[in-house]
């Protein structure tokens, strides 16, 4: 959010997106147009080489990146996606508005 020049990634990316396939393109009806991007989507991630990442496709790179920080990940528990919770305060648990039990469906028994 914010700005254009706030984020010079995603409004490079979205010039590229733009540019390389939206230009270039007209849809006859939506399922054509998201079929296409996947495409489009599929080939910028896992056959181009960006300059950026070292000449190396993102999901390479994202490999390359992972493979050499797998310690440090483990340390910090990010391996497979997982993040340690930090709390700044204690859980509290809250009680619903009812005392009555619910049943399956939601509806009050």
């Amino acid at each position: 959010p914010g700005s254009p020049w706030q984020n010079g990634w995603i409004e490079s990316f979205n010039a590229r997106l733009r540019d390389e396939y939206l230009n270039g393109q007209q849809f006859d009806s939506l399922l054509e147009a998201k079929v296409l991007l996947e495409d489009w989507r599929h080939e910028y991630n896992h056959e181009r080489t960006h300059s950026a990442l070292r000449r190396l496709t993102p999901v390479k790179f994202a490999e390359t990146w992972k493979f050499r920080n797998q310690q440090r990940l483990a340390e910090l528990g990010l391996v497979f996606g997982v993040r340690p919770r930090r709390r700044s305060f204690p859980t509290r648990r809250f009680l619903s508005w009812s005392s009555t039990p619910l049943s399956s469906s939601g509806i009050a028994e």
